[in-house]
């Protein structure tokens, strides 16, 4: 566990004496609220607070460190897994902190006050640079009780965690006597077989991960409408974590809320924050939340003669619909007849026509998509998809949400365009007309200038194209 030092601009620390006194006149609780209003400007219901109890000379202190919200997360979110303590802190680890009066620490003036018989800890103007080496001696090793803001442990959960542990060494013994009773009893049954008792079977399968590209439509919505943008996308077995994302122009604290709402994921890290123009560029890391969701097991192609066939057809599509296809990998004994990946790039609003044609391939010939890297450039997707066989557990029909509309806005993409032109796939190439603005239709779907880029007819209820 690593130990941080919060410094003093993003944290403040007060010192309330008399708490045995005040003890009979309401709660502990009241009593720090009614002071820390006046003590702290800034005091506000997102301020958090740190308690601690201490005695000095027989008489108690309060120690109080507050800190916001948000820089509090923010904290906790880059420095996983690690303790937090400030100067103050970890001074009052010193066994002689009482004696060695006050100190200069850095930018604060730490200590004890011997002729008002009181602990002190105030910001100060200038920073003393020669205090850092010894305070990373002490911090090395003081005592985890002094750290702040750290998740305390209730007494029943300890003495839970005791029963628990008595329970655990006494079924070890248990267990240990039984499988040296089933043992014997094994020898006997090779010698006299006897009839099995009915099994019973529970079913403890998990649910399938949604499909890769509905979980980017999702996202790509709540992208859109925080206000940011994705400037890349990697999902799949050949990265870790399963889902890599970098976002631009969405602060931490939002970003973090963003993700911790879907349940088929869990957030693993913040790899890197960067900043360019204001803005931040958080690299986010999401792996599969495998407690109750399972990824498609990953299946060798059959290998018939027209085999061949089924990987040439979604090459064709590509290649009528004005989609660039840079490579194909198909399968072959080096990568185990496992994959086939197929490397293109698409203009605009064009992603959705690919990702529908993949969706309708995948689900005609019983694929899944492992892998997908997305990258944009100059109005630009350049994609890598790489599929595989699926098991027969998981054929299912998937029907991307109208949420996969969102995926080129996030993107960056804001102009439009009449993508479907030349299309010879589903049924929205023979719908594509061009509608006047006077002319009823049943719902639509507008881009930010109020256009309409998508509608419903009127007539058969089908969606529409609106081709500018």
């Amino acid at each position: 566990m690593r130990k941080i030092i919060i410094p003093r601009k993003d944290h403040e620390v007060y010192f309330l004496p008399g708490f045995e006194d005040n003890r009979k006149n309401g709660s502990m609780k009241q009593y720090i609220l009614d002071n820390i209003v006046k003590l702290h400007p800034g005091f506000s219901i997102k301020s958090k607070l740190d308690i601690k109890i201490i005695k000095f000379n027989k008489i108690r202190w309060i120690m109080i460190t507050v800190m916001e919200e948000e820089n509090l997360i923010e904290y906790k979110l880059i420095n996983k897994n690690s303790f937090l303590f400030t100067n103050t802190s970890v001074m009052l680890n010193d066994k002689n902190f009482i004696n060695n009066g006050i100190k200069i620490i850095n930018d604060e003036k730490i200590g004890f006050d011997s002729l008002k018989n009181e602990p002190i800890s105030i910001p100060v103007g200038k920073y003393e640079e020669n205090t850092h080496r010894k305070l990373e001696e002490k911090i090395k090793k003081i005592s985890l009780r002094f750290a702040v803001f750290k998740k305390k442990i209730p007494i029943w959960f300890m003495l839970f965690s005791g029963i628990v542990l008595i329970i655990a060494i006494i079924l070890i013994i248990f267990i240990h006597n039984v499988s040296k009773y089933d043992s014997e009893r094994y020898i006997v049954n090779i010698l006299h077989p006897q009839q099995e008792e009915n099994n019973i079977t529970i079913n403890t399968q998990k649910k399938y991960l949604p499909p890769i590209i509905e979980i980017l439509a999702s996202i790509s919505t709540d992208v859109t409408e925080a206000g940011g943008k994705i400037v890349q996308w990697q999902s799949g077995d050949h990265v870790n974590p399963f889902f890599s994302i970098q976002i631009q122009g969405i602060d931490l604290i939002n970003t973090y809320r963003m993700f911790i709402k879907y349940d088929y994921v869990t957030l693993q890290d913040i790899h890197e924050i960067r900043y360019g123009d204001n803005n931040p560029y958080i690299l986010i890391g999401l792996n599969i939340n495998e407690a109750e969701y399972a990824v498609s097991s990953i299946n060798s192609f059959p290998m018939y003669d027209d085999i061949f066939n089924i990987f040439t057809e979604l090459s064709a599509v590509f290649l009528r619909n004005n989609i660039s296809i840079n490579s194909e990998i198909l399968p072959t004994a080096g990568n185990k007849y496992q994959i086939y990946s197929i490397n293109y790039s698409t203009i605009g609003w064009n992603i959705i026509l690919s990702f529908d044609t993949i969706t309708d391939y995948c689900y005609k010939n019983n694929l899944h998509i492992k892998n997908l890297d997305i990258n944009f450039n100059n109005n630009i997707f350049y994609i890598n998809c790489t599929l595989s066989y699926n098991d027969d557990e998981y054929i299912s029909k998937n029907i991307i949400s109208d949420e996969k509309f969102n995926i080129p806005t996030a993107f960056g993409y804001s102009r439009i365009e009449s993508f479907l032109s030349n299309t010879d796939t589903g049924s929205i190439n023979n719908n594509e007309r061009l509608i006047e603005n006077n002319e009823p239709i049943i719902g639509s779907i507008k881009d930010e200038n109020n256009n309409i880029i998508f509608f419903r007819d009127n007539s058969n209820g089908k969606i529409q194209v609106r081709i500018e």
